[in-house]
């Protein structure tokens, strides 16, 4: 998972500033995907030593069913106008 996140964001080209949003089942996978992550992006050099330089940073973050609720009650205001 952590490395086609990865994939996905190095070939983006949009705006640094606009927040990435991510969705995963549980926060123990939040953690241990925002690890995986910056230890891939650090600037030191990770062929002799394990990379723990990496941030992540602009991340909203959240979980399946919250996000299905945003969804349909953005959906239902729209549908009552």
């Amino acid at each position: 998972m952590a490395e086609e996140l990865r994939e996905v964001k190095s070939g983006s080209l949009r705006d640094l500033l606009e927040p990435e949003w991510v969705v995963t089942p549980s926060l123990g996978t939040k953690t241990w995907l925002i690890r995986q992550i910056s230890q891939s992006i650090g600037v030191s050099d990770s062929s002799t030593t394990t990379r723990t330089d990496g941030i992540v940073a602009n991340w909203c973050h959240d979980f399946p069913a919250r996000i299905a609720g945003r969804v349909l009650e953005a959906h239902r205001q729209t549908s009552q106008v």
